[in-house]
């Protein structure tokens, strides 16, 4: 019998190429968790969505206050979003999981959708490193992915 690892990874709205983040930290042996928000409720966004990848769906359309609680009940290991239509969510959870690794709009110092590319650290394909020099310290750390 295998342990299932208490802390999850939280990852909004993971639809189109956000499903490659749960596949990713699933093959490194962490849970995710989906959080879908209201404004990715659209067949075009919600048809590449695969649940099989989560351990459960949390949804905005259930209430913010729903979300935090859902959420609570497990050690969050990271909140990231999974695209573009994530990231505010993401923002307002943030304040709720404090010291948990996430995108800190004041530490970037970038607004809006800037933020996610920044701390994705996007480049060409010539000047793109591998992920383990480009992750925050504090991220590669905590979730000893990068070890």
């Amino acid at each position: 019998m295998t342990a299932v690892p208490r802390a999850v990874v939280v990852i909004v709205d993971p639809v189109r190429a956000g499903i490659k983040l749960a596949q990713l930290f699933n093959g490194l042996g962490h849970r995710c968790v989906a959080v879908l928000s209201e404004e990715s409720d659209s067949e075009f966004w919600r048809a590449s969505f695969r649940p099989q990848d989560f351990l459960f769906t949390l949804h905005e359309a259930d209430g913010f206050d729903a979300l935090v609680a859902g959420l609570r009940g497990h050690e969050v290991a990271c909140l990231v979003p999974g695209g573009e239509s994530g990231v505010d969510l993401a923002d307002r959870l943030t304040p709720y999981f404090p010291g948990v690794p996430a995108l800190d709009p004041e530490r970037l110092g970038l607004n809006g959708p800037e933020r996610l590319l920044g701390a994705l650290d996007v480049g060409t394909a010539d000047s793109v490193q591998p992920a383990e020099r480009r992750a925050p310290a504090d991220v590669r750390g905590h979730l000893s992915v990068f070890d």
